[in-house]
């Protein structure tokens, strides 16, 4: 699903790959065995939010 990019890391920058036809869009997949609490979850919602609004309104 994700290619070879790593689990439980936040990918806001979509595109990887420097060609026109060789690219890759890896996504934010958070995966382990135990749940994840609110707060855990809120924090990494955050981040994902943050990093997009700064990305996307440069």
């Amino acid at each position: 699903m994700n290619e070879f990019y790593p689990l439980n890391k936040t990918y806001v920058f979509k595109k990887d790959g420097s060609s026109g036809y060789n690219y890759f869009s890896p996504v934010s997949m958070y995966f382990r065995e135990q749940m994840w609490s609110e707060d855990e979850m809120y924090d990494i919602l955050k981040e994902v939010a943050e990093t997009s609004f700064r990305y996307y309104t440069q």
